[in-house]
Parts: C-alpha cells; sequence; structure tokens
C-alpha cells in the first residue's frame, strides 16, 4: 500500500473529504479521468458506515422514487467495477450477483405491503421476480416449513466493503491522484475581501469544541475563525457570522491545501462541515447495529430480507460467517447529535433482530455469534442522496445522505459526480437530489 504514502501537496486541482465508499468512487473516477485529486480521510478508510455494513447490494426502494433508477443503474455497473478493480489495485472485491430474495412466511401481516412495492418495480420494467413457497426452500435448507414464497431481485448482489473502499484507494493512487488516511480537514479556506478565513466545524472528528483558526503546521496563513448557524448567516452571540467570498481550500494538521473544487462525502458530518459557511446540509446521523455468527458450510448464495417494520437482512460471506442486521428505525437511540453519537450496539436491537432471525431461520438457534458492532449512516428526511453542486458555493459539491444504500450507490456515485466536477452533463440527472430542495422547509 506504499501508493498511499505520497508526499502531502500543497496544492491540487480537487478535494475529496471522505474516504468511505462515495469518497473513494468519486477520487478513483476522477483520477481516472486524469484529474489532479487529493482524496483525504480523518481516519482510516472504510473506517465509518461503509466499512460497518452489511455488503448487501439491495434495490429495494418505494417504487415511486427516482431512487429506482439510479439503483438499478449502479447495480448494472457492479460487475465491471469489480473486474477493473482486479485489474487496476489486484484486489478481489468479492462481488457477485447473488440476487436478493424478500422472504415471506405464512401469516405475515406486511404481505400486502411488500406485494406492491415488488409489482411496482415489476411495471416499471424492471427484472423481479415471485418465486413459491418449493423454488424458496430449494435456495437454502435454513428456510423454515411455514415458507410462503419469496421475491427475488436477480440483479442485486454482494460485495466485501471493507476491501471495495480499499481497492477504490489503491485505484485511485495508481491513476495518479493522492490518498491521506489520518488526516482530517479542519477548516474550510475562504478567500474574502479582508483576507483569508478559516471556517471551522464546531464539531467534527479530529476537532474538540469551537476553537479559533490559528495556522495549522506548514500552513499558509492563520486567518481568523469563522463560525455560522446551520441556518444561515446569523450566528450565535460570541460567533463571527459566515464568511462570504470563495471557498479556495482546506486546512488539514498537515497543512493548508488549496484547490479549485471541493467535494464533500463526510455522510452526517457534511452538516456540521458545511455549517460554518451559514448553510444547512440536513443529513442526520441514524446508526444500524449488525452481527456476525461463527463460519458455517455453505447455506446459501442469495441475500436475503425479512418483515418490513421492523425488518432484518442477512447474506453468507465468502468465509463462512452469517452477516445480520437490520431494526434501524427501532433503533432510538441512535439518531442524535453527532458529539454524542455512539457506534455501539444496544441489548434492544440485538433482541429484535435475533427474535426475527430465529423466526426465519430456527435451525440456527444454537448457532454462536462472534462478534455485534455498529454505524452510523447519513439519512435525509425524504430518503434521497444530497448530490450536486452548492449553489452559494458553486465549487463545492455534496454527495451524502445515502442512507443505507452508500454501497450500492457508489458506482454511479462516483460517475455522476466526477461528470460534474469536470463539468460533464451527469449520466443520471441531479434535479431531485439538489440541496435546495429543502429550502421550503
Amino acid at each position: 500500500m506504499s501508493d498511499l504514502l505520497a508526499p502531502f501537496p500543497s496544492s491540487c486541482d480537487v478535494v475529496v473529504l471522505g474516504g468511505g465508499a462515495s469518497g473513494t468512487s468519486i477520487a478513483y473516477q476522477l483520477a481516472k479521468r486524469g484529474v489532479d485529486v487529493l482524496l483525504l480521510e480523518a481516519g482510516d478508510i472504510a473506517q465509518g458506515a461503509s466499512g460497518r455494513n452489511g455488503g448487501l447490494l439491495d434495490t429495494a426502494v418505494d417504487p415511486g422514487s427516482p431512487l429506482v433508477d439510479y439503483y438499478y443503474r449502479s447495480a448494472e455497473l457492479w460487475p465491471r467495477l469489480a473486474e477493473e478493480l482486479l485489474d487496476t489495485a489486484g484486489i478481489d472485491v468479492e462481488y457477485f450477483r447473488s440476487g436478493t430474495l424478500q422472504v415471506v412466511l405464512e401469516g405475515d401481516t406486511d404481505k400486502d405491503e411488500i406485494d406492491a412495492e415488488f409489482r411496482g418495480h415489476l411495471e416499471q420494467g424492471y427484472d423481479v421476480r415471485w418465486l413459491d413457497r418449493e423454488q424458496t426452500l430449494a435456495l437454502s435448507p435454513l428456510f423454515p416449513e411455514d415458507t410462503l414464497g419469496g421475491w427475488l431481485r436477480p440483479m442485486d448482489g454482494q460485495v466485501n466493503p471493507i476491501m471495495l473502499c480499499y481497492a477504490l484507494a489503491l485505484g485511485t493512487a495508481r491513476h495518479g491522484g493522492r490518498v491521506r488516511q489520518g488526516t482530517p480537514a479542519t477548516a474550510l479556506l475562504v478567500q474574502t475581501p479582508g483576507g483569508l478565513v478559516a471556517a471551522e466545524p464546531r464539531h467534527y472528528p479530529g476537532i474538540t469544541g469551537a476553537r479559533s483558526a490559528g495556522g495549522a503546521p506548514g500552513s499558509a496563513a492563520a486567518p481568523t475563525g469563522g463560525h455560522a448557524a446551520p441556518g444561515g448567516d446569523a450566528a450565535p452571540e460570541g460567533r463571527s457570522p459566515a464568511p462570504t467570498g470563495r471557498i479556495v481550500g482546506v486546512r488539514t494538521p498537515e497543512g493548508d491545501v488549496l484547490c479549485d473544487q471541493i467535494v464533500v462525502a463526510l455522510e452526517p458530518w457534511t452538516r456540521p462541515f458545511l455549517a460554518p459557511l451559514g448553510l444547512d446540509v440536513p443529513v442526520r446521523p441514524q446508526r444500524g447495529q449488525i452481527f456476525v455468527t461463527e463460519p458455517l458450510p455453505p447455506l446459501m448464495e442469495v441475500a436475503c430480507l425479512y418483515g418490513v417494520d421492523p425488518y432484518i437482512y442477512w447474506r453468507q460471506t465468502r468465509h463462512g460467517g452469517l452477516t445480520i442486521g437490520g431494526a434501524r428505525p427501532q433503533d432510538t437511540h441512535g439518531d442524535f447529535l453527532l458529539e454524542s453519537v455512539s457506534a455501539a450496539t444496544t441489548l434492544d436491537i440485538q433482541r429484535i433482530v435475533l427474535g426475527m432471525a430465529a423466526r426465519v431461520h430456527p435451525a440456527l438457534s444454537d448457532t454462536a455469534i462472534i462478534r455485534w458492532w455498529g454505524g452510523v449512516m447519513g439519512f435525509t428526511e425524504d430518503l434521497l442522496p444530497v448530490l450536486g453542486r452548492l449553489e452559494e458555493h458553486p465549487n463545492v459539491v455534496t454527495a451524502c445522505g445515502f442512507c443505507p444504500n452508500g454501497i450500492l450507490c457508489a458506482p454511479l456515485t462516483g460517475r455522476v459526480i466526477a461528470d460534474v466536477v469536470v463539468g460533464e452533463e451527469p449520466e443520471v440527472p441531479l434535479e431531485a437530489y439538489a440541496r435546495r430542495r429543502f429550502a421550503a422547509d
């Protein structure tokens, strides 16, 4: 991984913030196009939610959502991307097109809701199929005798999300980009009429409290700090208003980096990071919880979902363990301020997930669980991501709020955000995902 240890630059064309699936995919696509790109990650690549999910590439979504097309387009890109990363980075991301099965058992009260979603996708021309009891039972010996059937989405797949992010980061470096782990962007640099100002967030990984922005070691300047409330230019007492001017770079512990454009792919941390500019990008934190069992003999290839509210999902990894998670809407402890949000697991969610897993796979009741973990994702109220340029700062681009599906969307997100950055028309329309849609709220 010496490719990821290039000297730290003082300038570049584009800085991408965030080493998860979205950020690494965007940096990779930009590097492929010959853009001088620097990817900054505060911790390790895939340290956040991208490295803490189940690895399902699941296109389930309300049939009326614009994400139906986005999800299926991205699903179509996965086989090519996996092959490309194996060639470029030498890393097998363990992708395969397994399909996802929404299991239905006799007596389930949410069957009508499930049927409506899948029939909606079918009417739009997407490949979904109802499997009867015998067809479903043939997919795994784990399903119970009262299995009614299941809806299959053959386009869906599975991937190792940690290997994916590292492959994209390494691919970025091998295409001429630069990747820096353990290097948070601690402020945005704003060229104002009065000079260079560092707009520093109050709550962000690597920052404790509100600090005036003195020059970081090796920085080009030592401007004064700028903070603003998330709602607009008015600042709370004791804080200066949002600085007015062009964003010209970022500050890091290793020094300032000047750039032409910045892509912010920080999921829920996007909101506090951009707040000093007087902007609100309403992406909130939501925790997911998941566990993995001891290695088991091959029991299934298809990935599975069961239930609606609550629900669980699971798949068998290449290493034999069953990765099982879900009940995210029931996790009322996981949606609060970023400075206190925790990725720890909780007993109430463990009980829900384990109870549902025992219902759909009673044969697993004596299987050992070897690890529980959690991860913090970024959610919006309308469950759509926030993509594209900020009207107030056109050289700042956001890619966040993917809810639970940043991994699924990564191939397409990398391409469309790269389109935006280089000034080309995105291959899918992004109007539905613009931040301006929240202006009336």
